[in-house]
């Protein structure tokens, strides 16, 4: 962990104004919940004034361990959407509405002026807005409720009259997708936020799948569920003990009993079930969700900044280890091709070995590797035999 003061201590709550989206750049570890939850909360005057919308279910199930925090349910959902304020004594303190941005999206449907009750709309992991705003659905008849709720805050900032804060590590996409006045809330540069020793690029996960130890404890990030269950069922041959983790409302690709229970234990105690050393997530768990416990790497296999920075995050101590997807990256050429006399197969062999791609994520050929390998500092000698060309590597 480097810095050396909190969230709550290094914002300059003092430029927050109405208005705007203000946006609070808060690097991971540096206690932005704690500041949501416990500083946030109290510049509302009553109970049930500040609404607090998060990304994903996984993320709003984390907030709700908090006593100050209440789901929005059937007993007072009208209470809340007509501003009203008529709370138990024991309720005073629940100052703070949850639910998803989806969830917001929803009841704005149905109720066009729903938040403008509300003094204080902190929007954590405000980035995924927008990305799940633009998200086109299979399904002609589904509803876009993160468009809704996107049109819906924006037309609460320029109403003027309720704070609304952006709360992301990474927010460059929403001051950029969603419109209206966007004011930056300088935060200290000496802020807390956590640390990773060394970060690996690599080209192909096969090659970086098979350098991975059983005795090591990690996590993977794949997007897609079809590609997340390969690599399930590839890491389970080498020995590692690991399951895979997506959206619970998945009607496609429902998770078995095992898997919800994995979840479950993650969410409950914020670390991994101890019988696997390996969990494989996708979009459903790259934010909101925190792993405490050992975690001695991370993969993400995805070339996007963002989720880099956002997977990463998901654990919540310093890191040995990172690998982020690059195709640029060389993979260390193996003993049995180095000194060697490569001719037409054997250069195509190293190729299907080492699996580099390019940008668009093609396999690439023998010209393209040559030229990654020299980049990557081997040195690479080609020479005629008996009208033949062959290739030498060396270190």
């Amino acid at each position: 962990m480097v810095g050396t003061k909190y969230l709550s201590e290094a914002v300059h709550m003092e430029e927050i104004r109405a208005g705007a989206l203000n946006i609070v750049c808060a690097p991971v570890g540096s206690g932005k919940t704690y500041w949501a939850v416990n500083v946030l909360a109290k510049t509302v005057s009553k109970p049930y004034k500040m609404l607090y919308l998060i990304d994903t279910v996984n993320g709003r199930q984390q907030l709700l361990k908090s006593e100050r925090v209440k789901l929005i349910d059937p007993e007072w959902h009208m209470i809340v959407i007509r501003g009203m304020a008529f709370f138990e004594e024991n309720e005073a303190d629940k100052r703070i509405v949850v639910m998803t941005y989806a969830k917001f999206g929803a009841i704005v449907d149905k109720y066009p002026d729903f938040g403008n009750s509300f003094e204080l709309i902190l929007c954590d992991e405000i980035h995924n807005l927008p990305r799940f705003s633009a998200f086109i659905s299979d399904n002609p008849n589904d509803k876009k409720y993160h468009k809704i709720a996107q049109a819906r805050l924006e037309s609460i900032i320029q109403r003027g009259k309720t704070t609304v804060i952006g709360l992301s590590a990474t927010p460059k996409r929403a001051a950029k997708h969603i419109r209206g006045k966007v004011n930056f809330i300088a935060v200290d540069e000496d802020v807390r936020r956590l640390e990773t020793r060394e970060t690996i690029p690599y080209a192909n996960i096969d090659s970086l799948l098979d350098s991975l130890s059983p005795a090591e404890t990690g996590i993977i990030y794949i997007v897609q569920i079809d590609r997340m269950k390969e690599i399930w069922e590839e890491v389970q041959t080498k020995g590692i003990k690991s399951t895979a983790i997506w959206s619970v409302n998945n009607a496609a690709h429902p998770m078995t009993a095992e898997q919800e229970a994995a979840r479950q234990y993650i969410l409950d105690n914020e670390e991994l079930p101890p019988q696997y050393n390996l969990f494989i997530i996708n979009a459903s768990c790259e934010t909101s969700i925190n792993i405490y416990g050992h975690v001695d790497y991370i993969v993400v296999h995805c070339r996007d900044e963002e989720t880099q920075i956002q997977v990463r995050g998901r654990y919540r101590k310093d890191l040995d280890r990172l690998h982020i997807l690059d195709y640029n990256a060389v993979a260390s050429v193996p003993a049995e091709f180095i000194g060697v006399k490569l001719f037409a197969k054997g250069k195509k062999k190293l190729c299907d070995t080492l699996k580099l791609r390019n940008v668009q994520g093609n396999l690439v050929k023998w010209p393209t590797v040559k030229k990654r390998l020299f980049e990557a500092g081997y040195y690479i000698t080609e020479k005629r035999e008996k009208d033949k060309w062959y290739a030498v590597i060396s270190e």
